[in-house]
C-alpha cells in the first residue's frame, strides 16, 4: 500500500523490475529499468498489450508462463546481461 510517489521511488531505487503487464511495468519501462515480465493472465498474451522492448517469459513450448523455472532463468540471463 502506499501512493504513486512511493511506487516510483521504490522502482527506481531497485536494479531490475520483475512484474506483470501493469502500471508499474509502464513506469519502470519510463525509468529505463531493464524488466523482466511475466503475465498469468491469458487475455493479455495479445501483441497488442506487449511493451516494445520487453517480450514475455516464455516456457519450453515458446508461450508466455509464469512457471517459477522460467522466471528464475530469464531473471539470470537479465542479470547477466547486465554486467
Amino acid at each position: 500500500p502506499g501512493d504513486w510517489l512511493h511506487t516510483v521511488a521504490g522502482i527506481k531505487s531497485a536494479d531490475l523490475f520483475i512484474g506483470c503487464l501493469s502500471a508499474m511495468s509502464v513506469l519502470a519501462a519510463a525509468l529505463g529499468k531493464p524488466r523482466v515480465l511475466i503475465e498469468p493472465n491469458e487475455a493479455r498474451w495479445n501483441p497488442i498489450f506487449q511493451h516494445w522492448d520487453t517480450e514475455l517469459v516464455r516456457g519450453n513450448d515458446g508461450r508466455p508462463t509464469f512457471d517459477a523455472r522460467a522466471l528464475v532463468a530469464a531473471v539470470k540471463a537479465k542479470l547477466e546481461s547486465l554486467k
